[in-house]
């Protein structure tokens, strides 16, 4: 089974939701003033690939994603 690229108008309506997330969490202070939207795009993006592709066990996955939800913390 071959994956097809994601189409640009299926993405967008969570692209937005994701960038409000975003705003709001960056409002609040919870996330990092200079993270962009693109950024968390790709984190998303190859962090899921990666789990799905690696076939990640829980542990890793879990381990995996405190260190990018550390990453975007204010400093």
């Amino acid at each position: 089974m071959t994956s097809r690229p994601l189409d640009g108008d299926a993405v967008r309506p969570l692209q937005q939701q994701i960038a409000a997330l975003l705003h709001r969490s960056q409002e609040a202070g919870a996330v990092r003033e200079d993270v962009r939207l693109d950024e968390v795009m790709a984190l998303l993006g190859a962090t899921c690939q990666g789990a799905l592709q690696g076939g990640w066990d829980h542990d890793l996955r879990e381990r995996t994603l405190a260190i990018v939800f550390t990453g975007l913390r204010p400093r």
